[in-house]
């Protein structure tokens, strides 16, 4: 068939993503297309105007596409137009429906491109162009097969073959099911290893026996609180808290008891701060708070009432020196200000709060 002049199709599906790839697949071969998305409407269609073929999905909203086929065939004594259907064959009784509609011919779904256009040049050749081979003979891409024997048997062997086919057919879908089941199973897999990489990313940020943050995470926040301080301005300050007389107390009252009151303290704090400020555990019984967008006076105020809450709910003391950042200074030189405070607090006599030069 010439690209020059060419046929009219009437392609029906009720999926229009499926009509709209067997559209381009035809026009891409010269043909004009015409594309209805119901039975009815492709029946009103075909009684205004009978195209020169009709590929019809079975699967048709109002009248499917063997319905369709049978009420053109009841209506039309000229066999016109040609039908080719398009049907899953789920079973034989699909292949049934098939032949009693009176459709022309059968492409399989999903449907493969060349045995589609295969399909449309054979029935869109003119009546005398077709294969014919007579009686008791069959004719296959083109060879003819001459077969004694009656109808049934013809038959008979058909859907022998077919059974075969659609057995295939039904593991390749358990396959496929399967290999569904195996993707989501993975995905689930994969969802569990991000899960786990995260709570190991968290606990290498996280101090084992407090639960605050470690200096490994203060390295991190810190590295953002200079970055806004240069770019912004933004204040910021640290507090740098240690517990008075830590050791006599592990000695006198044991490790196990030490930890216990390291974690108290460590909970006391969680609680004092804001979500904005980062807790640490700087090392043994020294703490470092991490305070933004805060001067130094409201790092002193912080640091006081850390003092007062640790006395009264802890059994023990903590002396603090606080600092504020200054412009172009590094985050070292910023917690070697506010340990020197700490360590003035320490020898003014221990629970009690210092503020850095």
């Amino acid at each position: 068939m010439s690209a020059a002049r060419p046929e009219t199709l009437l392609v029906t599906a009720e999926r229009g993503s499926a009509a709209e790839r067997l559209r381009r697949v035809l026009e891409r071969r010269g043909h004009a297309v015409s594309v209805l998305a119901d039975g009815p409407g492709a029946l009103a269609r075909i009684r205004a105007s009978c195209p020169e073929l009709v590929v019809a999905d079975v699967a048709l909203p109002g009248l499917d596409g063997y319905a369709l086929c049978a009420a053109v065939r009841a209506e039309r004594a000229d066999g016109r137009p040609p039908f080719l259907l398009l049907a899953p064959l789920a079973s034989p009784r699909d292949l049934l429906r098939v032949l009693a509609c009176g459709a022309d011919q059968l492409a399989l779904q999903p449907v493969a491109e060349p045995a589609l256009l295969a399909r449309v040049e054979e029935l869109l050749r003119p009546a005398g162009e077709r294969p014919s081979a007579g009686p008791g003979s069959v004719t296959f891409e083109g060879e003819t097969f001459r077969i004694a024997g009656a109808e049934d048997r013809i038959l008979s062997l058909l859907f022998s073959a077919y059974g075969e086919i659609a057995a295939k057919h039904r593991q390749v879908l358990d396959a496929q099911g399967q290999l569904e089941a195996l993707n989501i199973r993975l995905a689930a897999a994969l969802d569990e290893a991000r899960a786990a990489v995260r709570r190991a990313e968290e606990l290498s940020l996280q101090d084992p026996l407090t639960g605050l943050a470690n200096r490994r995470m203060l390295e991190i926040a810190a590295g953002d609180c200079l970055a806004r301080a240069q770019r912004y301005g933004a204040h910021f300050s640290v507090a740098m808290a240690d517990l008075d007389h830590f050791k006599k107390l592990n000695d006198s009252l044991g490790h196990v008891q030490g930890d216990r009151t390291l974690q108290r303290v460590a909970e006391l704090l969680r609680s004092s701060v804001r979500r904005t400020d980062l807790a640490v555990r700087h090392g043994g019984e020294e703490f470092l708070v991490l305070l933004e967008e805060t001067r130094l006076d409201g790092a002193a105020i912080f640091a006081e009432r850390l003092r007062a809450r640790v006395e009264g709910q802890c059994g023990v003391t903590v002396s603090v020196g606080v600092a504020e950042h200054r412009p172009d200074e590094g985050f070292e030189e910023l917690v070697r200000r506010a340990d020197d405070a700490l360590y003035q607090a320490k020898r003014e006599g221990r629970n009690r709060i210092a503020r850095a030069a």
